[in-house]
């Protein structure tokens, strides 16, 4: 095992002696909503992992297992981790640059030690630190798509207790900082589109997958690229939006009304409210509700509280602003849905064009006759020629425009 597995305590400690983060009580308090009290719906700490895997020498033994069938787990001798390049800490976890056999990735520890975890009753808010860790890990071994940070996979150190997530390393920066940098509006519309589709593409599981706590600092812009890629991450507070699964937690400023009262199990509409705060803060730059102090918010909501928003006043702005209020209509059920959110941002003009022409992302035609991408890089199957004469029953056709032969 590397010297850096049973080094977990130093790297919290260097964290907090560098004001990376702030000590435990403060962090959790302030910025994440408390959700501990919704933990009596699960019968024990398992409920959060793996069926009956437990935090355990045994429990993650199975996982392991389980890892090896699902081919997510990776040896830990082909994982390097560079613990002076700290990329960021969050809630629940630690990221440090790395490599995986030479390449460079992103290396996340969960902020409370796994072995510490044994000893907490499921009630504890650091047993709940590490459930979230675990639910990420859950969600992400099924998770595919190209606005999605990608994950490679996981190393499990049973005779410790310890286990670490390793990802893709973007290139660029958070949403938070990118907004900072006074963005082009196109590029502001371009951040929107690919975080829509995300959600579109989770939404569409089944069952659906929330993702529990959009804002500007789980979102990653890569800026090397010609046309801008954002990608949605820190999937520690997601859930399945089915009957039995755990209350929401989030972060209060982006959450949805009902989250904050903790009065619906997890819904999609509850991502559609943050997409809509999102979308203000890409538009602005303004952090959402900033106005209030954080206790004051989840009340202030519940007493139909109207945001005190300073939007931009151009083209742009209004249709913006047109999409994340229908995303963040008090009534769960009459939100817009991500997808109609999606295709309502791919009928807002590109500040890029002259007035007049509209850029669609939904496939089709432009008013030149030109064919349009489609969001997912799906466009319209060419004519086919026809098949060629004989009995093909028996064989897979792949024929030619040129040559039209059948070949298996």
């Amino acid at each position: 095992m590397l010297e850096w597995v049973n080094s977990w305590q130093g790297l919290h400690e260097l964290l907090i002696t560098n004001s990376l983060y702030p000590k435990d009580s403060e962090w959790i308090s302030e910025e994440f909503l408390d959700t501990t009290r919704r933990e009596s719906t699960m019968t024990t700490a398992t409920g959060a992992l793996f069926g009956d895997v437990e935090i355990s020498h045994s429990g993650l033994k199975t996982l392991v297992d389980l890892g090896r069938k699902e081919h997510w787990l990776i040896d830990v001798d082909h994982v390097e981790l560079h613990a002076t390049t700290i990329l960021g800490a969050g809630g629940f976890g630690i990221v440090c640059e790395g490599t995986l056999c030479g390449a460079t990735v992103a290396i996340k520890f969960p902020r409370k030690s796994t072995k510490n975890s044994t000893s907490q009753t499921p009630n504890t808010r650091d047993h709940v630190l590490i459930m979230n860790y675990l639910t990420e890990l859950r969600l992400l071994r099924y998770v595919r798509h190209p606005n999605i940070v990608a994950f490679f996979g996981a190393t499990v150190d049973v005779d410790n207790l310890e286990m670490i997530l390793i990802f893709e390393k973007m290139e660029g920066s958070t949403l938070s900082k990118f907004i900072d940098e006074s963005p082009a509006e196109v590029k502001r519309l371009h951040v929107l589109v690919d975080v829509a589709k995300a959600l579109v593409y989770l939404h569409g599981l089944l069952p659906a997958v929330v993702h529990g706590d959009l804002k500007g600092e789980n979102i990653f812009v890569d800026t090397t690229r010609e046309r801008i890629v954002a990608k949605l991450g820190d999937f520690g507070l997601a859930r399945r939006a089915t009957s039995f699964a755990r209350g929401m937690g989030g972060t209060v400023r982006w959450s949805a009304p009902e989250v904050l009262q903790g009065q619906l199990p997890p819904s999609t509409a509850a991502d559609a409210y943050s997409f809509g705060q999102l979308a203000y803060f890409v538009v602005s730059g303004l952090i959402p509700l900033i106005e209030l102090k954080r206790h004051e918010i989840a009340s202030a909501l519940a007493k139909g509280y109207v945001p005190n928003e300073k939007w931009p006043t151009n083209y742009f702005s209004n249709r913006i602003r047109e999409i994340s209020e229908a995303c963040r209509k008090p009534d769960p059920s009459a939100r817009l849905s991500m997808k109609e959110a999606w295709h309502q941002l791919g009928q807002v003009e590109d500040p890029a064009k002259p007035k007049g022409k509209i850029r669609s992302w939904l496939g089709g035609k432009n008013t030149r006759g030109e064919e349009m991408v489609h969001p997912f890089g799906i466009v319209p199957m060419p004519d086919l020629p026809p098949a060629p004469a004989g009995d093909d029953s028996d064989c897979l056709l792949n024929w030619s425009n040129s040559v039209g032969d059948c070949t298996l």
